[in-house]
């Protein structure tokens, strides 16, 4: 029996075939079935067109995508890291996934390296690899082609810079904190917030800070920031307002009981995903045991102070009122201390109890078949955690083939319920990227005008009689919104055929030849009817029977 994770390692030559390893275990699982099996709705769609304007020339962006605070956007930097990808793989999706997924997998070689740095221990750092590698939220995340993919990552190269420079004494430390900063920032703007961990590691290490450094360190974060900067000075301080007005309207009362509520139910989703997939009612206070076990093994007070600060770093934000809080993208930052806590603890209880090495491998199995049953549920796409919506290219791909091929490769329009309503962003871009390609044409677009959109499909201007209708799935919209919509068609064209592709619907439809015609292909009663007519007065945009105005 080994007396030690170190003693298990030494019998390999170096535990890096251990951490090689491990690496190969997280892109088989990453790499798994990634083929158009991931989320491509509208913001990817949305970013794939904003990174196409970029490699033009057309347009090239000084920030990235919006925010859920009005007038506050993320940093561009995403656009400009998968450009390149988009430039050599002719801006297939796919590579973008595959990119983003082996980015994800350096969280590995990051963890290895903050245990040796915290606890000097190769082997806690091994453990948490392995978890990170196995993680069905981090996979789910490593395909998500988004900003929020990498956010993870940043924060570890923030938190574990400055752990080199408070334990290891080297200033280089804290640029690297700077420069992972600057990448939080740039991935998504919340994490500005860890700026203010720097001022309370100073007042309770009080490091000895070689005046050398403050003015190169602090003209490195001025540089990596000029652009938000700019932005600021060219908008006459928009952002700046915005988060005033943000920060002003949520002063509400703090009720205790509901944001312990929400924070509790954020982190068992961070154990759920990840270690064990069992009831609520366990996990929360599995987190608390573990916590409490971690603070008594950890006998280096410094060290205690400074990982329960990166374990419970998340807390702050709880005092507000935002729709990240809902969402997974809250725990980027907890993700990468709660693994090394729970790697920690694991080995130190092996070690300590002298507990056979079959039953910790065993421990590591369990964790590992739990990720692997979440992502059975998922059919191996890891897309049900960070969308709500269910668009997986494949599906998507497989309904433009339907278009093309029904309509035998003639002209034809298109027409979306889409969320957002009435912005043909995603359809636009596929039928351009894919449809094109393929067949060499791309069909008309039968809706809204995109007055707020780059529209690239051209408008039905001459109304075509064949028609597709694309309806998105139904999350986020409005009860009654499928139905004006199928109205207002029903009202100029025919139904002839209709296919579903994963949660996409098509209806495949043949304009009227008098338009006073009436299908009413839903078998709607005349208070529906009445009920319809009366949203349609408030907002007619439902209709895909369009006349265009003459300057588009």
């Amino acid at each position: 029996m080994y007396k030690s994770i170190k003693d298990f390692t030494l019998e390999f030559k170096n535990p890096i075939t251990l951490l090689i390893l491990i690496l190969i275990i997280g892109i088989f699982f990453r790499l798994f079935n990634i083929w158009d099996n991931f989320t491509f709705g509208y913001d990817q769609g949305r970013d794939a067109q904003r990174i196409s304007d970029i490699m033009t020339f057309k347009n090239l962006k000084l920030v990235g995508q919006e925010s859920d605070i009005p007038g506050v956007f993320h940093g561009a930097l995403t656009y400009y890291l998968l450009a390149p990808i988009h430039f050599l793989s002719n801006s297939n999706p796919n590579y973008s996934a595959i990119f983003l997924s082996i980015i994800n997998l350096s969280g590995v070689v990051l963890l290895y390296y903050s245990s040796v740095v915290l606890f000097k221990n190769r082997g806690i750092g091994l453990v948490a690899g392995f978890f990170w590698a196995v993680s069905y939220e981090q996979i789910s995340f490593a395909r998500f082609i988004s900003n929020a993919s990498a956010m993870g990552i940043a924060s570890i190269i923030f938190f574990l810079g400055i752990a080199i420079y408070l334990f290891q004494k080297k200033q280089w430390g804290l640029t690297l904190s700077i420069v992972g900063l600057v990448l939080c920032v740039q991935f998504n703007f919340y994490l500005i917030y860890l700026i203010l961990f720097y001022p309370i590691f100073y007042f309770i290490y009080k490091p000895k800070i070689n005046k050398r450094i403050i003015i190169p360190n602090f003209v490195i974060m001025l540089v990596l920031l000029s652009f938000y900067l700019f932005v600021e000075l060219r908008w006459n301080f928009m952002m700046s307002k915005a988060l005033i007005s943000y920060f002003l309207h949520n002063r509400g009362s703090f009720d205790l009981i509901e944001n312990t509520s929400r924070y509790a139910s954020r982190v068992f989703e961070a154990v759920y995903y990840s270690f064990l997939a069992l009831d609520s009612a366990v996990l929360f206070p599995l987190f608390i045991i573990f916590s409490i076990i971690g603070w008594r093994l950890m006998k280096n007070t410094k060290l205690i102070v400074f990982f329960y600060l990166w374990l419970f770093s998340t807390v702050p934000l709880f005092f507000f009122s935002s729709g990240v809080l809902e969402t997974q993208l809250i725990n980027t930052t907890l993700f990468a201390p709660l693994t090394l806590l729970i790697a920690y603890c694991i080995t130190q209880l092996y070690i300590k109890k002298r507990a056979n090495l079959l039953l910790f491998i065993c421990v590591l199995l369990i964790v590992m078949f739990s990720n692997i049953n979440l992502l059975y549920k998922d059919n191996f796409k890891s897309i049900r955690l960070l969308s709500k919506q269910n668009f997986i290219l494949a599906d998507e791909k497989k309904l433009i083939d339907y278009t093309y091929q029904s309509s035998k490769e003639k002209e034809f329009s298109v027409c979306a319920l889409t969320n957002p309503l009435f912005v043909n962003t995603l359809w636009s871009y596929l039928y351009n990227w894919y449809g094109k390609d393929k067949y060499g044409y791309i069909p008309y677009w039968a809706g809204q005008e995109q007055t707020n959109a780059d529209n690239k499909l051209p408008y039905d201007k001459k109304h075509v009689s064949e028609r597709y209708l694309i309806i998105e799935p139904p999350v986020g919209m409005p009860d009654f919104v499928k139905k004006v919509f199928i109205y207002m068609e029903d009202n100029t064209s025919t139904l002839q055929d209709e296919k579903k592709f994963g949660d996409l619907i098509v209806q495949k439809r043949k304009l009227h030849t008098d338009l006073s015609e009436f299908t009413n292909s839903q078998n709607l009663t005349s208070q529906e009817i009445k009920s319809i007519k009366s949203k349609i007065k408030i907002d007619p945009r439902y209709t895909c029977y369009t006349t265009y105005t003459n300057d588009i």
